[in-house]
């Protein structure tokens, strides 16, 4: 569960940086 956890927080964090330089 942990490791999937992470899993999600990566995927998260990638998301919102694509966002961000798309936005930019």
């Amino acid at each position: 569960m942990g490791g999937l956890n992470q899993q999600n927080i990566q995927a998260a964090t990638f998301i919102m940086q694509q966002q961000r330089s798309r936005f930019l």
